[in-house]
């Protein structure tokens, strides 16, 4: 018992040597990027922001289109794979049935990846047009067109994937277009699913926490350096507010579940 009681205090002295120790830092990090941000404030540092823009304004657009046609490339090539296995399986060899679902997570990653990069570049592009003097009447409909195929692919590359899902577990239910498809996934899913389910959406919501701390702080040294405004990190801190608090809503609901079950 004492034991237990010794190793439990070495424990807890290494935690707050720890925590102090990132508090110290961040201070420190702080202190430095304060003085920084003053002294490139004053000094007198003029880019040609035309030239700049203008660059931008060429380049980014094609990075654009090339990122969008080549991710909806590699998602139908892994997809057509996967389809072309399944069609092809004698239905004994759970192998490859196995293998198949572990492949089809691939395509779901890229296209979440496909629409999240996609709307950055697309606000990005929107950004650099609207500081470019000589920008080109053409660009604005260039990628906005990328981005209408972008968001398009994302979605029809999910709608394979789980079509395809379902041809290979007939109790799955949902539809991608459908705003309560992850409700109606979930509710069809068994027992084993639900609990990766739930273990990934917990450590999803634990290194959102992180990237969030991270997100604020970077954004707090923009307005410090840069001058970046209040927005951007009125944004992080709603969106970990808002997480946070929904956490701790459901946890609620269920704990009050769990007590009428009792």
């Amino acid at each position: 018992m004492k034991s237990n009681e010794v190793e439990s205090k070495e424990s807890n002295r290494i935690i707050y040597i720890r925590f102090a120790c990132v508090l110290i830092i961040s201070l420190v990090l702080g202190f430095f990027a304060g003085m920084f941000s003053s002294i490139i404030k004053n000094l007198d540092i003029k880019p040609d922001r035309e030239m700049i823009f203008s660059f931008l304004n060429t380049i980014v657009p094609i990075i654009y289109c090339v990122f969008t046609v080549a991710l909806i490339a590699a998602c139908m090539i892994i997809y057509a794979v996967n389809r072309k296995q399944a069609k092809a399986w004698d239905g004994e060899d759970e192998d490859v049935i196995d293998r198949i679902e572990a492949r089809q997570n691939i395509p779901m990653v890229l296209s979440s990846i496909l629409m999240v990069v996609g709307m950055f570049f697309f606000s990005l592009c929107v950004y650099i047009d609207s500081n470019d003097v000589n920008k080109n009447k053409y660009s604005f409909i260039f990628f906005t067109l990328v981005f209408i195929l972008n968001l398009a692919g994302s979605i029809i590359i999910q709608s394979f994937v789980i079509n395809l899902e379902k041809e290979l577990n007939p109790e799955k239910k949902g539809n991608v277009f459908d705003f309560n498809f992850l409700k109606k996934w979930e509710k069809s899913s068994d027992e084993a699913e639900k609990l990766i389910q739930y273990k990934s959406g917990y450590k999803a919501y634990l290194y959102t926490n992180f990237v969030c701390m991270v997100l604020w702080l970077v954004t707090s040294i923009g307005v410090m350096m840069f001058n970046t405004g209040i927005l951007a990190v009125a944004c992080v801190c709603i969106i970990w507010l808002f997480m946070s608090l929904v956490y701790a809503a459901e946890v609620s609901k269920l704990e009050k579940r769990k007590s009428a079950k009792k």
